[in-house]
């Protein structure tokens, strides 16, 4: 099976659980691809699997998550970062 695992933010503690996930799901035989963005670039092809960069979420994006992030009870934001 091919799965390909998309980490959208450009710090180590979004790209480490889904290096580990890669990583055993090509223990298992299967193909992970990773797509980061480029702020991850070296990071990324430093753990030897397999990576695409993408790009950058737009800016507008990013803050219109955190927004609601900050401005809801936590049970309306689960799922929108992780805490």
């Amino acid at each position: 099976m091919r799965v390909l695992l998309g980490c959208s933010l450009g710090g180590a503690g979004h790209l480490l659980p889904l290096t580990a996930a890669a990583a055993a799901l090509e223990r298992l035989g299967h193909t992970a691809i990773m797509v980061v963005p480029p702020t991850l670039r070296d990071r990324a092809a430093a753990t030897g699997l397999r990576v695409t960069i993408g790009a950058d979420p737009a800016p507008g994006v990013v803050d219109a998550v955190w927004e609601r992030v900050r401005g809801g009870p936590a049970e309306s934001v689960s799922g929108l970062i992780d805490r």
